[in-house]
């Protein structure tokens, strides 16, 4: 089959005398893929579907935006870029835009506020950087110590259902009294030493300094290390005073153990955590009862970690807390403003909300390092009123 005749070469052959069906012989197609041929004049084609209501630039911005204000509702967005663009701006044009620069609705992984606070970012570096290595190379005992509070009619949270059905579980409305687990893990590859306690109740002073005195640490001529939270229990000494025992901190010098206290508000720093989150879906599945049932679920999840290479448990620990923190090992992340967005696109460029032009003012809102999301989003609604005043 030959190659489609450009529309000079048809003229020509209109001129020698050809007709339409004498060239679509000749070609081996129809005489209206002829006609079509004739009309076509090279010039780019309409895409097929809707037309963008979104630009590059404005996507641009959107991503940022988004980026910036995590938690920002896409009808908000919507009424943003309506006023943004003087024209109507649908929650689905949001949609689609987003999934078309790769921005998806998640659940998010909650950090603590104060974390952020310059001391407490000078102890996480400090922990992650100096203390961890440190411990890591003196092939020291290292173990991590928390608590988690379970119940005997712990429910599972997902399940199986024929499609179009909704899953019915069964749940008693009576929880029962709270079971509180105390686990003790050693940090590493080959054998380890697990101890831990499932209570009835909450944790107190009397029932930490027991849990602690039944605990012994392996007597290899290795130092000791038990890393914990700032749980008050954990610090415990004129409560013990009161109770006739010995402080904790105490009680552990007299084991050979040198306690070391996790920085504050940082409890995904404990590898411990995700063992209980195992754990707990361990026992979401069984949904056991009873206390002894419980104990028993919990017990054959302990023989599983006994064979677990836990030091993957503190390399998961140490990412999720430098993943919630990038500014401790990189480069302070530079937030974008309305007024560097209005520089990247140019000077002569500026995206106008009806007759006025906003960037200015906005610069003067512009959004800070140390912002909280609710800031941020307050100095965008405040954009807004500055629009409807027409300031």
């Amino acid at each position: 089959m030959l190659e489609k005749p450009t529309p000079q070469r048809l003229a020509e052959l209109k001129q020698q005398g050809y007709t339409q069906k004498d060239i679509a012989t000749i070609y081996g197609r129809s005489e209206r893929m002829v006609r079509y041929w004739k009309k076509d004049k090279g010039e780019p084609k309409q895409k097929v579907g809707r037309k963008e209501k979104l630009t590059e630039r404005h996507l641009f911005f959107l991503k940022n935006c988004v980026v910036d204000v995590k938690a920002i509702k896409q009808k908000h967005l919507a009424w943003y870029f309506s006023l943004l663009m003087s024209k109507s701006i649908s929650q689905p044009t949001i949609c689609r835009a987003l999934r078309k620069i790769d921005v998806t609705h998640k659940k998010p992984t909650y950090q603590a506020l104060e974390q952020l606070r310059k001391e407490n970012q000078k102890k996480i570096k400090e922990f992650i950087e100096v203390i961890i290595p440190k411990l890591l190379k003196s092939d020291a005992n290292i173990f991590f110590l928390d608590e988690c509070s379970f119940h005997c009619n712990e429910t599972p949270k997902w399940g199986y259902s024929p499609k179009g059905s909704r899953l019915v579980l069964q749940k008693s409305g009576n929880k029962g009294k709270n079971q509180t687990l105390i686990l003790l893990t050693q940090i590493t590859t080959g054998e380890k030493t697990i101890h831990w306690d499932l209570i009835e109740g909450g944790l107190n002073s009397e029932k930490f300094h027991k849990f602690l005195t039944e605990f012994n640490p392996p007597n290899n001529g290795k130092e000791n290390y038990l890393i914990m939270d700032n749980l008050p229990v954990h610090k415990a000494k004129d409560s013990c005073i009161d109770l006739k025992l010995t402080p904790i901190k105490e009680l552990l010098t007299s084991k050979n153990i040198e306690p070391i206290y996790l920085p504050s508000y940082t409890p995904e720093l404990n590898p411990v955590e995700k063992m209980f989150n195992i754990t707990r879906k361990h026992v979401e599945g069984w949904q056991p009862r009873a206390k002894e049932w419980l104990k028993l679920v919990i017990k054959e999840k302990i023989k599983f970690f006994q064979k677990e290479n836990l030091n993957k448990y503190l390399d998961n620990s140490i990412k999720e807390c430098l993943m919630k923190n990038p500014n401790i090992t990189k480069e302070e992340q530079d937030y974008i403003t309305l007024e560097k967005f209005n520089l990247r696109l140019g000077a002569k460029e500026t995206v106008k909300v009806g007759t006025e032009d906003l960037w200015p003012q906005f610069s003067k809102l512009k959004l800070e390092k140390g912002d909280e999301p609710i800031l941020k989003i307050a100095k965008i609604n405040t954009l807004l009123r500055l629009s409807e005043r027409g300031n």
